[in-house]
């Protein structure tokens, strides 16, 4: 089927399956494997090959639909699932990735049974997912470090613990994970700050927080991780440490925040109707308030520092709206302190900024009155007045940020006085009298808010700067637009939530404001006139009679007075006056009737005005007359509630109930309609007369008359277009189809219905003639005159699609509205708990959509001659009118279904080379083409007019042209494939569409429909052919411009198909265009060629053989067990209680090396040297088969007798085949097309081509060695030469040749690796820097997918003594060819392993470093196969054993170590030498193995942290720094821990104090990296904890002075991340004061050395408590400090070290002072002031 139909009918059955709760597993099942089947077939050959193409987003939609089908999978699907991916288990392959991935989109997680007594579902007693849970996680302990599979694993546990809450235990893998979590945070503690490359963690943040938040259960330990986790990470989210991992932290807790809210709300607020058959969570593991409380205390540290970031603000604003409304007294009183304080400077605006967008966003939670904060409400008069001074013309964005908030706070509180209900209102509580007494202040609020706008008017003022700067130049800045919006918008919440008091103040504050006052019309004349607009909406009875008669009156004076003829500027007075009545029309049409009479007087004179500014504002006054009286609007939005309590302070911040409304709409009556008739007919009749008389020729206007003549009309047409009705003629069907087309119409307004006609006629219509003729008297006598023609077509737009409201305006109001949803909702009540504001405009904005819709009508004729006028204007002389034409035309086809029918006629004639064809014509006509995608319609008659039409277009040089004719090359790269054959439909699928159908067709009607669904494809078979031949005879013209020529090979390209030869002819031009000069026609004939073999390759046999043992599967689902345990089970105890799913890793067979596999791996004995052992049924090719359980599938080819036959006769080939066996049979199209791939193309840029590659490879598959000998030669050639492009050429033949001889006989391949061997060996002796990747590749793509057995001459030649001493670059290319051959067998070559490593013990310590280098890779790839599975024992039986071989090499270190007797210098340079290669394996084999490190690895970390600083060589150096930095970084598991520990302990004692330092940067980075297993409760580590913690204070009073201070350093990184707890302070704090105290300054030993030391160690101590604490000050660091500045008068280094942390102290808590201060007495801030501040020399 179609892809593109695919994608639709994906997203049908999306919208069918997103409610859950109305399709129970009973109604519906659905299979997986067809869902399987298609997501596997978009990574298949052909998908990658470009022969079939899908949709972008079709994956996309494609994996959501798996998600909801998922709970419609049969019982058997995870069993039929399991047996399907299991066989990929192999981690050695990156198709595990794969298989866990499918796995975790696959796998279902609920397991529900029925009840038959309550017909309620239940969850299932025998889930199905113990069958692979303790499977998958046993993988996953075994390859611990980081796997690129653990993000897909995450996901499918995070999913099992939210489906199954409560019922696996997940404790034994708690610490673990909370390892991972921390680990893939990737915060930035290096040893030495060194950060090394490792694997990037793969753990999405979704993942993390789902799993995070649904095991926290009574019993687990989540929240006691979490806390330790927050307590180590909370300082990375204070704005001074913001770095490149903030980006992740700050995801991190918006997903943590967001998981928690959504299992809050499922758990307390959702409805029933939503849940439905799904069962809820037992009640015993639902949150407790207690478990809340914890979890919204330990974020809140972090969120509070992310509050004040400039860069996270927006998000901290987002997850504190989500905590506020769980836990408003934990959050809000803290900002609302930190808006006090920053009330308080006015340094620092960016705090009070950040404050009050933090307050915007709790406003739900802070208004409405509740238990958990019952104070809240009585902050929000105190809030609104302070924030008052923050309207400041000096700063806008704070002006802005304060009108958001009075915006949002007037929404929720209804401003009115309430002091009157002390008296009356019983039992009020004190809070409740508090805020009645301060709502009195309401009113003194408004007009204080007024007075501060009606200053910022007055500075708004637009004065010119320049004399030359005319009037219609001074457009609004953004700036001046946005306190426009902010002061109108701000100003209509606030008055419509005032009581009619204070509503009548304002409106007498805004009168007596503007009595009198003229104000500049464009930016301070607006911004009033706004504020007028929303006072005459909320009362226009008051502001009607005041304003606008006056506002009448004075316009007529001023107009009888002026020469309205003259374009000079009106003066301030008349604009100002035009853009308060403009405004004061906004309101509905029934209060203006009476003023009608007025506004036409006024209007009669406005619309002759000659001024551009003055005519658009007289437009405006018009449109906005005819729009109020037309059309319906909400006649009411001021409730807080609709029906309002007795007591207005229950109503505050309160949602409204969605089915109870009381909304109230305007519908424009016989009046309103009867003043739109009488206006319409004299502005739109003269207007329409005065074009008639100018297309007659009857009177001759000027430029600009025509144009304000069309501007008033498509004013007018804005203005009434809710009663002009559409015109009613025959539609025009463009596409043919069995189901009638009727576009939906919504029921929009109420069934009476207004229709202006023009002379009795329809006015749309009438208006669409009369432009048609105006277009053609302007095109033959005025085509310059761009501004009209352009308005012309806006006309023809708005009278398409403008029904009351355009959609332009409609997306306009969408996006405003989801902007203030998202600041006014609350998440965790859910979706129905909005306020009234919200609800009311969400109506709305329904109301419009379906307005929207109903744009779309029927094309009828009248359509077909706007489209016409609009392709003649899109392809006119001007680009201005061809632009507006274009995107009208764009827009127009995107409505009418089809539609481009209607303008083929028309444009595909402007692509012919014919003289009476324009240049601007044509660029028109590309542009149409390109801009509506005429090139990719599936449309097979219309692609064989218009492809050709494109190719023999006119050939034009200008670069506009070429750009087009570009662009429409790489538009062609992007052809879907549309249908030829439509796949025939089944029998079922007849059946099952009669019985949904209510009215089935006869079975007549289905058959003639199916014949005709034969013929269509059998039409566009024939469509097809006649295309390609037509391009192809393009091409075979020798005329054809080179450009035309690149197109019309795209569009070729474009024709391969997955499902249809591509035709002999055009093969034909491929193929010969391999040897064509350029070398883009050369690439694209390279991949063509390519995708024919693909189609003409036969199929190759496969055999079952009895050596694959079947294992039994665990479970049937008949619920008959195999022959051993189920993996994982769920158990009943003896009172048959559930017991919790275990997470014990089970797996189902020993992964790796087994008897049952032993026949796949490299032996000599499994070697072929005869044709009969070549044959035999025992070569599998993919290495990851039978590394775990078996599939089912057939692994092994069939003997080669039974394989597609190789040497045949030109006959016996395709068509296809036989062009190209013709074409490599020539000799010397096979040397030139040999001397073209050794052309140098881009030096330095070139590589191993895998399209060159790939169409030699399938060459050799499809034809055998018939073209062998003429390609041999060149291949020895090549071989020979230096130069770098002809090693790259022979690379990619001889892959070609290795790979494209899989399936030839025996005698075929023997004798072709009879030279074959011989040129590999020849190669790598001339191998250079340049070629030595290509090489590498070369080596890796033959061998890869390939049994080893049978490729033994490569396995052979690449271990021919790797290291020959023939200089070092050859031996360390050697090196590298053979790492490419032996990675790619993965664990099969464990004989060749031990033969490699034998053969390489002796050079270790090779002389050559990047020998060294290359050895220490070769090492991680031998010993890469060693890993232990759990229960299970190491999967590596015959590779290498890593402990043998360190137990081995170790000694050769041993006169490195330190207490060793002095060596002679070359034993000692021969040992550093093999330790910088341990160096270089070691931090290989941890960036790239998958298991954890080893405990024998830790035997190397006395040496390398002993020659970390070696001077002598720098290089030795930095390569055990790197691995220092590796070994520090990885994560161990927990037996890793102790062996640490005992290393780290002897080199602390190390007599090289450089090794202590070196011990004390690796321990720290260690502990945090490994952080959560040391600090796990569950894990018991206390001893380990102690002892490091005595080690470092031990280190504290080392001799010498730089040990002492990096312990210092450690120790203040365990306090700060809390690895020491607080209740440990106060004893290590006393044993330092105690210290001091017996080594006293003043006692006689005060000046011995160990005197000074154990002193200074003390002061270190303490100091690092104090810089501990950069962001905060706890009890006990002023008295701290106190006690510190005492001992200022000691010996040196003592003050130096205390003033040290005195100055950290004060630069980190400076910016917060004023809040830190309140923690120290008055004494305690003396003496600080004392210390910190210097004294004065002039005091």
């Amino acid at each position: 089927m179609e892809p593109r139909l695919m994608e639709v009918f994906a997203r049908v059955l999306l919208c069918l399956l997103k409610k859950r709760s109305l399709l129970t597993p009973e109604d519906l099942v659905l299979d997986w494997r067809p869902l399987y089947d298609i997501y596997e077939d978009m990574s298949s050959h052909f998908a990658t090959m470009n022969m079939k193409i899908y949709p972008q987003d079709f994956e996309k939609s494609l994996k959501l639909l798996i998600k909801l089908c998922r709970y419609y999978f049969p019982k058997t699907a995870t069993q039929e699932i399991l047996s399907e991916f299991r066989p990929y288990f192999c981690p050695h392959d990156g198709i595990m990735a794969k298989a866990v991935a499918y796995c975790a989109l696959f796998l279902p997680t609920i397991f529900v049974t029925k009840n038959s007594q309550t017909e309620k579902w239940e969850k299932s007693d025998a889930p199905e997912y113990p069958a692979w849970l303790g499977e998958l996680v046993g993988f996953w302990h075994s390859c611990y470090n980081t796997p690129f599979w653990e993000g897909s694993l995450l996901s499918l546990l995070a999913r099992l613990a939210e489906d199954n809450m409560g019922q696996v235990d997940w404790e034994p893998e708690t610490p673990i994970m909370f390892q991972r979590i921390m680990s893939s945070l990737g915060l930035p503690v290096y040893y030495k700050k060194l950060g090394v490359g490792l694997k990037m963690a793969v753990l999405s943040t979704s993942s993390i927080s789902r799993w995070i938040v649904n095991t926290i259960t009574a019993s687990s330990s989540t929240l006691q991780h979490l806390e330790v986790m927050m307590n180590a990470v909370n300082s990375y989210y204070h704005p001074t440490s913001e770095g490149r991992y903030s980006e992740k932290l700050v995801d991190f807790i918006t997903k943590l925040t967001s998981s928690f809210c959504s299992r809050l709300h499922k758990e307390r607020f959702e409805s029933p109707k939503k849940r439905s058959w799904l069962p809820a969570n037992p009640p015993e593991h639902l949150l407790t308030d207690s478990q809340i409380v914890q979890f919204c205390q330990m974020l809140r540290p972090a969120i509070l520092n992310m509050a004040m970031s400039k860069k996270y603000i927006e998000h901290a604003r987002n997850i504190l709206q989500v905590l506020a409304s769980i836990r408003p007294d934990l959050f809000i009183p803290p900002l609302i302190s930190k808006l006090t304080s920053s009330l308080e400077t006015l340094t620092e605006p960016h705090k009070f900024t950040a404050a009050v967008k933090c307050i915007c966003s709790i406003s739900r939670s802070l208004v409405k009155p509740g238990p958990l904060y019952p104070e809240g409400p009585s902050n929000v008069i105190d809030i609104l007045f302070s924030v008052l001074p923050g309207i400041d013309c000096n700063d806008i964005k704070k002006t802005m940020i304060v009108f958001q908030l009075i915006s949002i706070y007037a929404r929720l509180v209804p401003l009115s006085d309430l002091s009157s209900f002390i008296s009356v209102q019983p039992n009020l509580t004190a809070l409740e009298k508090k805020i009645c007494q301060q709502s009195a202040k309401f009113e003194s609020f408004v007009l204080e808010f007024m007075e501060r706008c009606f200053s910022l008017i007055e500075n708004s003022t637009s004065e010119h700067i320049r004399q030359e700067q005319a009037t219609s130049d001074t457009q609004m800045s953004n700036e001046e637009s946005s306190i426009n919006m902010g002061i109108v918008s701000c100003f209509d919440s606030v008055l419509h939530q005032a009581d009619e008091k204070i509503q009548i103040s304002a409106i007498n504050k805004l009168e007596s404001y503007l009595k009198g006052r003229i104000l500049e019309p464009k930016i301070a004349g607006k911004i009033a006139s706004g504020m007028i607009r929303t006072c005459a909406k909320i009362s226009p009875q008051k502001v009607l009679p005041i304003f606008l008669p006056h506002v009448c009156s004075v316009l007529k004076i001023c107009f009888l007075d002026t020469d309205l003829s003259s374009d000079q500027s009106l003066g301030d007075e008349i604009m100002f006056n035009m853009v308060l009545l403009s405004d004061l029309l906004c309101l509905p049409g029934c209060h203006l009737v009476p003023y009608i009479p007025l506004v036409e007087e006024v209007l009669q004179s406005a619309l002759l005005v000659q001024n551009k500014e003055g005519h658009m504002l007289a437009l405006t006054i018009l449109r906005h007359a005819l729009h109020s009286l037309s059309h319906p609007c909400l006649a009411e939005r001021s409730k807080i509630v609709s029906n309002p309590s007795s007591f207005p302070l229950n109503d505050w911040g309160q949602p409204s109930d969605l089915t109870n409304l009381d909304m109230k709409w305007y519908i424009p009556g016989q009046p309103e309609f009867d003043q739109v008739v009488r206006l319409a007919d004299i502005f739109l009749g003269g207007q329409m007369v005065c074009l008639e008389q100018f297309i007659e020729g009857q009177n001759n206007l000027g430029k600009d008359e025509v144009y304000r003549c069309l501007k008033t009309i498509s004013s007018i047409i804005i203005g009434c277009s809710s009663v002009l009705s559409p015109w009613s003629e025959d539609p025009i069907y463009h596409n043919t189809t069995q189901v009638e087309f009727v576009p939906r119409k919504h029921a929009a307004t109420v069934s009476q219905t207004w229709d202006y006609q023009y002379k009795g006629q329809n006015t749309r219509r009438g208006l669409v003639e009369l432009m048609g003729r105006l277009v053609d008297k302007m095109l033959k006598d005025r085509e310059d005159d761009t501004k009209s023609l352009n308005a012309i077509i806006i006309i023809l737009k708005l009278v398409m699609f403008q029904h009351s409201i355009s959609d332009e305006s409609f997306e306009k109001h969408s996006k405003n509205f989801y902007q203030s949803k998202s600041k006014l909702e609350v998440k965790l009540f859910g979706s129905k708990k909005h306020i009234r504001a919200i609800l009311l405009d969400r109506i709305l904005l329904q109301h419009e959509k379906r307005l929207v819709e109903n744009t779309h009508l029927s094309f009828t004729n009248t359509h077909q001659t706007i489209f016409s006028l609009l392709v003649t204007l899109a392809t006119s002389h001007y680009s201005k009118v061809r632009i507006q034409g274009q995107t009208v035309l764009t827009k127009a086809l995107k409505s009418f279904p089809y539609s481009y029918h209607a303008i083929l006629s028309q444009v595909i004639p402007y692509l012919s080379p014919s003289p009476t064809v324009s240049h601007e014509q044509f660029k028109g006509a590309l542009y149409v083409i390109l801009q509506n995608q005429l090139l990719v319609k599936h449309n097979w008659t219309l692609q064989c007019e218009l492809w050709p039409a494109l190719v023999t277009a006119q050939h034009s040089e200008k670069p506009s042209i070429t750009a087009l004719v570009k662009s429409i090359t790489g538009y062609i790269h992007s052809v879907d494939n549309w249908t030829i054959h439509w796949p025939g439909i089944p029998d079922s699928v007849i059946s099952l569409g009669k019985v949904l159908c209510k009215l089935p067709p006869a079975e007549q009607t289905i058959a003639t429909s199916m014949a005709t669904l034969v013929k269509r494809g059998q039409e566009n078979m024939v469509l097809y052919t006649r295309l390609v031949e037509s391009l192809c005879e393009q091409v075979e013209k020798a005329d054809l411009h080179w450009r035309h020529y690149n197109t019309s090979l795209t569009m070729l390209c474009a024709m391969l198909r997955h499902d249809v030869q591509f035709p002999v002819r055009a093969t034909t031009i491929f193929t010969n265009n391999l040897i064509h000069e350029n070398i883009l026609v050369r690439k694209a004939s390279l991949h063509v060629i390519d995708c024919v073999l693909k189609q003409t390759k036969r199929p190759h046999p496969k055999i079952k053989i009895p050596e694959i043992k079947r294992h039994p599967s665990p479970v049937h689902a008949n619920g008959d067990h195999g022959d051993h345990v189920l993996n994982g089970d769920i158990a009943t105890d003896v009172d048959g209680k559930q017991v919790l799913a275990q997470l014990t890793s089970q797996l189902l067979v020993q992964p790796g090396e087994r008897p049952d596999n032993k026949w796949l791996q490299y032996s000599t004995a499994n070697r072929p040297f005869d044709e009969q052992s070549y044959d035999q049924p025992r070569f599998v090719h993919k290495t990851h088969f039978g590394f775990y359980v078996w599939p089912k599938e057939e692994l092994v080819y069939a003997p080669s007798s039974e394989q597609p036959k190789l040497d045949r006769k030109e006959e016996e080939m395709p068509e296809a085949e036989q062009v190209i066996f013709r074409f490599f049979s020539k000799e010397e199209n096979v040397n030139k097309l040999v001397e073209f791939l050794s052309l140098e193309n881009k030096k330095g840029h070139d590589h191993f081509d895998a399209e060159r590659f790939g169409m030699f490879k399938a060459l050799f598959r499809n034809f055998g060695d018939s073209f062998l000998a003429s390609i041999r030669s060149h291949i020895e050639r090549l071989v020979c030469d230096h130069r770098e492009s002809h090693q790259r050429a022979a690379s990619e033949l001889l892959a070609a040749i290795v790979r494209g001889s899989k399936h030839w006989p025996y005698q075929k391949v023997e004798p072709l690796w009879g030279w074959v061997v011989p040129a590999i060996r020849q190669a790598l002796t001339k191998v250079s820097p340049e070629t030595q990747r290509d090489w590498g590749t070369c080596f890796a793509t033959s061998s890869d997918s390939r049994d080893p057995n049978r490729l033994h001459w490569l396995m052979e030649v690449a271990m021919e003594e790797p290291i020959r001493s023939q200089g070092s670059f050859i031996d360390a290319s050697r090196l590298y060819m053979l790492q490419g051959v032996v990675a790619q067998q993965r664990w099969r070559v464990g004989e060749l392993l031990q033969r490699l490593l034998l053969f390489l013990k002796p050079f270790l310590n090779h002389p050559y470093h990047n020998v060294r280098s290359r050895l220490g890779a070769v090492l991680t790839n031998i010993f890469a196969l060693d890993i232990v599975f759990e229960g299970q024992g190491n999967a590596s039986q015959t590779s290498p054993d890593e402990t043998q071989f360190v137990e081995e090499i170790f000694p050769g270190l041993a006169c490195l170590a330190e207490d060793s007797p002095a060596p002679d210098s070359e034993e000692r340079d021969s040992a550093l030498r093999l330790l910088q290669t341990l160096s270089k394996w070691v931090s290989s084999s941890i960036a790239s193995n998958l298991g954890p490190i080893k405990p024998h690895m830790f035997k190397f970390l006395p040496l390398m942290l002993g020659y970390e600083w070696y001077d002598t060589d720098p290089q030795i150096a930095r390569d055990c720094q790197t691995s220092l930095s590796c070994l520090s970084r990885t994560l161990y598991n927990t037996t890793l821990l102790s062996p640490m520990l005992e290393v780290v302990k002897t080199t602390t004692n190390a007599s090289s104090w450089k090794t202590r330092v070196s011990t004390l940067d690796f321990l720290q980075a260690v502990i945090f990296n490994n952080f959560m297993l040391l600090c796990s409760d569950q894990l018991n580590h206390e001893h380990l904890r102690q002892e490091i913690v005595q080690l470092v204070l031990h280190s504290l009073n080392d001799d010498q002075i730089e040990v002492r201070v990096k312990a210092a350093q450690v120790l203040g990184g365990l306090v700060h991340c809390q690895f020491l707890t607080p209740p440990q302070y106060p004893g290590i704090i006393s044993q330092f004061q105690k210290t001091l105290k017996t080594h006293s300054s003043k006692k006689a030993s005060a000046s011995t050395r160990l005197h000074m030391t154990l002193r200074h160690g003390a002061v270190l101590g303490l100091c690092a408590f104090v810089t501990a604490f950069p962001h905060t000050v706890p009890n006990f660091v002023p008295s701290l400090l106190v006690y510190l500045g005492d001992l200022l008068h000691d010996k040196q280094p003592i003050p130096a070290t205390i003033k040290k942390s005195l100055q950290s102290f004060k630069r980190t808590h400076q910016d917060n002072w004023a809040e830190h201060k309140e923690a120290f007495t008055e004494d305690q801030l003396i003496d600080l002031t004392n210390l910190l501040v210097s004294p004065s020399y002039y005091a």
